[in-house]
């Protein structure tokens, strides 16, 4: 999905490396973020929801920017139509729609 292509954007910004390969054969997997969810519970003295939530709030602008930086790297590196996940994410996301009316 988006975050393959995301890694594969950053590979291809930093070149061949184990450590690329290695986060996106294996931790960047739908099944391993899911059991990592379902630990944060148990390992994190905070409750990790309310967490993220006030985070990305209060970086929400920094977080759009860097996306869509990552887009444009995404496009010069493999064309126009590069990250088609990413950009469908992007276009339901309704802040993105807001930001673009303002």
């Amino acid at each position: 999905g988006a975050m393959r292509e995301c890694l594969q954007v950053a590979q291809a910004e930093a070149g061949p490396n184990k450590l690329w390969k290695f986060l996106s054969f294996f931790v960047v997997r739908s099944w391993n973020l899911y059991l990592l969810s379902l630990a944060a519970p148990w390992v994190m003295p905070f409750d990790i929801q309310a967490y993220l939530k006030y985070h990305f709030c209060k970086v929400g602008d920094q977080t759009k920017q860097y996306i869509d930086d990552f887009r444009r790297a995404g496009e010069h590196s493999e064309g126009l139509n590069a990250m088609p996940n990413l950009a469908a994410l992007v276009g339901k996301n309704w802040r993105w729609k807001m930001a673009k009316a303002a």
